[in-house]
């Protein structure tokens, strides 16, 4: 294996690593593998136009698509759902069970006259949850939606045997949407660190990033670090805040965003 062919694969390995804890909060969120997809191919796009480009102007069209492996006709698409205002309507491919939520929450056929949805049977004529499942599930297995619906609290099963709707979207896991805004842009703090530490040349300063770690702490300790790491941590951040506060640019418009992140460890996996 040649250096560059062992460094491909290195970053492949790295970016394993990277996507777990992402593809971890996708599932919880109901974010489908077509959604993310979708989605990596305009950061693609955007980084390669953004980041690659010559004499401080964007990558043209063929650049980037030699850069990213898709087409020229797919980059030009993407550069404009990416500069348009609406580029987050992009057509989304939700998950089945989210299809069914919408479903019942849409299609007239389950809908009261006051056009809320309407209260079901688990099969028999239409409409139904069986009827509904096969209008908007494919072919999951009934049963195993039923259930999964059931266990995030997205439907309720009345003493009768019939259905409630409780939710219009699929959610696995309660979470809420600016503690998911916060872990993106720490993910993108840290990850902006990293990526400039391995790339840096050699006349630029690298940034600090390190870790302390072992992998033999008792259980029984991890409630001390904890509190170690609560009291020392926030007494850090605080000095650094003061810090920085103390040395503001005074131009409006002017100054750089700077700052430290800290985190602390435990990886249940590495048992």
């Amino acid at each position: 294996m040649d250096m560059q062919t062992n460094l491909r694969h290195q970053v492949l390995q790295a970016c394993e690593q990277i996507l777990r804890p992402v593809v971890a909060m996708l599932l919880r969120s109901g974010i489908t593998w077509k959604e993310f997809t979708d989605l990596s191919r305009k950061i693609f796009v955007k980084v390669a136009t953004e980041d690659y480009g010559r004499k401080g102007r964007p990558t043209n069209v063929s650049r980037v698509a030699i850069l990213t492996g898709l087409s020229r006709r797919e980059v030009t698409r993407l550069r404009k759902s990416t500069d348009s205002d609406e580029s987050a309507e992009f057509e989304s491919k939700i998950s089945y069970a989210a299809r069914v939520l919408s479903g019942w929450h849409q299609d007239p056929e389950f809908l009261d006259s006051k056009k809320r949805p309407l209260t079901l049977r688990r099969g028999g004529a239409h409409p139904s949850f069986e009827s509904l499942m096969k209008r908007y599930a494919g072919d999951i297995p009934p049963v195993a939606l039923f259930k999964e619906l059931l266990s995030v609290r997205a439907v309720r099963e009345n003493p009768d045997g019939t259905l409630e709707v409780l939710s219009r979207f699929y959610m696995p896991a309660s979470l809420d949407p600016k503690a998911v805004l916060r872990a993106g842009s720490v993910w993108y703090d840290l990850g902006e660190t990293i990526n400039h530490n391995l790339t840096r040349g050699e006349e630029k300063t690298g940034r600090f990033e390190g870790r302390a770690t072992n992998r033999k702490v008792s259980p029984e300790a991890m409630k001390a670090l904890y509190q170690m790491i609560e009291e020392k941590g926030e007494a850090l951040l605080e000095e650094t805040d003061q810090w920085l506060s103390s040395h503001e640019s005074e131009d409006e418009e002017g100054g750089i965003r700077a700052g430290i992140g800290m985190y602390l460890i435990e990886d249940s996996r590495s048992k």
